[in-house]
């Protein structure tokens, strides 16, 4: 056997330990970014629904206040009944990606739905302020979120892991 064969040995061996540490070192990476998306993805998930919780509380006191009538209120009362603005989603929603595909599409529709309903909760308080205040209307608005409300707190639930607040008797 020639001298050669030895090394020749030695070395393919070598070569054949680093490839195997190399493969075991990328599975490892993996593993671990994988791991690091799915606690993001939680993370992502939970901020978006606890704010979608919070707006869907909200948007419905205040909508529950419009509903009772323009009595008594000053105008910067009307002022206040105003739906509140999203922080969290408009800086998270481009990161809806990392939720499944089911989960973001429903909160992409929840969103929308928050949205259609503050501007339920802005046509109501403008009648008050232009003196056309129907309680009729104001109580078909209301109806037309309570509606939603299972649709939104069922994702809020899937969101957050948490129980969604019961928000069926926010509203008249």
């Amino acid at each position: 056997m020639p001298s050669w064969f030895g090394n020749a040995l030695g070395a393919f061996i070598g070569l054949l330990a680093i490839l195997l540490g190399a493969l075991y070192n990328a599975r490892l990476n993996r593993l671990r970014d994988d791991e690091r998306m799915q606690e993001e993805a939680k993370s992502i998930a939970a901020a978006i629904g606890a704010e979608m919780a919070i707006t869907a509380e909200m948007t419905c006191g205040r909508l529950a206040q419009a509903a009772s009538g323009p009595v008594g209120r000053t105008a910067a009362a009307l002022n206040m009944l105003v739906a509140p603005q999203p922080v969290v989603w408009p800086r998270l929603a481009e990161r809806i990606g990392l939720l499944d595909a089911d989960l973001a599409r429903d909160t992409v529709k929840c969103w929308m739905l928050l949205d259609w309903h503050a501007q339920l909760l802005a046509a109501t308080v403008d009648d008050m302020r232009a003196g056309a205040w129907s309680e009729v209307v104001a109580l078909d608005r209301c109806s037309l979120v309570k509606d939603d409300l299972p649709v939104i707190c069922a994702t809020v639930g899937r969101l957050t892991g948490a129980p969604a607040p019961d928000l069926q008797y926010v509203l008249p």
